[in-house]
């Protein structure tokens, strides 16, 4: 069974991405803000409150969702018995606010730290069984990242 999600590809003025190291992992690999959609919840909602879970602030505004839902299926020490994956709807965000308001200390702490990346760097710096996804996602929100 997949897990029905959203993902944030975040940006600020200076058109970077955020990008944070997950919590409890020794990894240097990051990801985005990203999380389960809950029972009739709107994907436009749930990713918000991923925000407000993840990174403490909803000092955003939604730019862009992704046209389609993106899948992977979950491999290595990363496996949930739960699911075997995660079909996910994307969205561009630009970040309304400055960095001092992101608290990744939140109660259910998922970041250990964070960053203001390329958009194009992502790919190359997510877990392997996610590079694909995250390669689509640049493709479809880079020419929209770069008109505004």
């Amino acid at each position: 069974m997949y897990r029905l999600c959203v993902a944030a590809i975040l940006f600020n003025d200076e058109k970077k991405v955020w990008a944070g190291n997950r919590y409890g992992s020794t990894s240097k690999t990051i990801q985005a803000p990203q999380g389960g959609i809950e029972k009739d919840e709107e994907p436009c909602a749930a990713i918000l409150r991923e925000l407000e879970e993840e990174i403490g602030t909803q000092n955003v505004k939604i730019v862009y969702q992704s046209q389609k839902w993106y899948k992977y299926r979950i491999t290595g020490e990363s496996s949930d018995i739960q699911y075997i994956g995660q079909t996910q709807k994307w969205f561009l965000i630009k970040f309304l606010g400055h960095d001092r308001e992101i608290n990744i200390l939140t109660p259910q702490q998922e970041f250990r730290s964070w960053s203001w990346y390329n958009l194009a760097d992502l790919p190359k710096q997510v877990v392997s069984f996610k590079r694909k996804v995250y390669q689509k996602v640049v493709e479809e929100f880079t020419p929209i990242l770069d008109r505004l």
